[in-house]
């Protein structure tokens, strides 16, 4: 079965894993510490989620080359996208203007997410990790397993 991996690019960041019914598979966050050991990882962690079709990075700079040149390698389509971006299609214009407010909204709905796919709460839900679900959700849809 295809997957769709989502990463929050950055030194520490957070990834979630999709199948193509659009169910949230797993989640997390990771602190690399360096950009040199985040890029050693990208092949490892691709090759952790087994048949991945879609890549949906968001973000941009040096840690976007060395995920796109890996997916590349292995055939995988990369999808890039800004927060901005996948923000204004999954919530309202009024949640997403006070950042306090928008690390709420993408907790709960991230928690939502988890719960609809019969995950485990986690007890911390991660910032990066939540966006990733967020993002990975937002792939989902542009990539037709999920329909709107």
């Amino acid at each position: 079965m295809s997957t769709l991996l989502a990463i929050d690019l950055g030194i520490r960041m957070g990834w979630a894993s999709y199948t193509e019914d659009g169910s949230l598979t797993g989640f997390g966050s990771h602190n690399y510490g360096s950009a040199q050991r985040l890029k050693k990882a990208v092949y490892p962690l691709l090759m952790r989620f087994g048949d991945v079709e879609f890549l949906i990075l968001e973000g941009g700079g040096k840690l976007t080359k060395y995920w796109a040149k890996e997916a590349h390698r292995q055939s995988i389509e990369v999808i890039l996208t800004q927060a901005h971006v996948w923000r204004k299609s999954l919530f309202l214009q009024k949640d997403i203007t006070h950042t306090s407010q928008m690390k709420k909204h993408a907790d709960d709905r991230a928690r939502q997410i988890i719960e609809e796919s019969r995950l485990s709460q986690p007890k911390t839900l991660m910032d990066d990790a939540a966006e990733a679900i967020l993002i990975g959700f937002w792939g989902c849809l542009q990539t037709g397993w999920i329909k709107q």
